[in-house]
């Protein structure tokens, strides 16, 4: 997918100002989103930690039409991007929320993208511990995070 194609599908508002444009677009071709989605089940409720604009969360629900996606993120600019993303779809919601409040009902897969280095090493183990609780036997916790190796 081309970043033009990926800002149709995703309805991604075009007055995000520069900043936000560049960045979405640098972080999709950056990031290994089809490589994580291609690992996430085709069917049951993901969470997104950390879903910034939303971009993996969109990417789920529209290459699954069984998939219910939840995006969560301590941003209230990036949430409030990110729900304008969803084109009214029904299988995918954007919350501001802090991981650790996640709901009491369990989930197929839980995903972090480039999430874990924001928090110290403490709240870190708290919350892999939260998420590993929070999944239904058989779910996937999938972390990519970013290293400084190569540059």
């Amino acid at each position: 997918m081309r970043v033009s194609e990926v800002k149709i599908q995703l309805s991604v508002p075009l007055n995000l100002g520069i900043k936000v444009t560049l960045y979405v677009r640098l972080r999709w071709r950056l990031c290994p989103f089809k490589k994580i989605e291609k690992h996430i089940p085709k069917e049951g409720t993901i969470v997104d930690i950390g879903c910034g604009y939303g971009l993996l969360a969109n990417l789920l629900v529209l290459r699954s039409s069984k998939r219910e996606v939840m995006g969560k993120d301590l941003s209230v600019k990036r949430i409030s991007i990110a729900q304008k993303t969803t084109n009214n779809r029904k299988r995918i919601q954007f919350k501001y929320m802090n991981a650790l409040d996640l709901q009491t009902r369990k989930y197929n897969a839980i995903v972090m993208s480039d999430f874990l280095h924001h928090i110290d090493y403490g709240a870190q183990e708290q919350l892999l511990v939260h998420c590993y609780q929070k999944l239904l036997p058989g779910g996937l916790l999938i972390i990519e995070e970013v290293d400084n190796k190569p540059f």
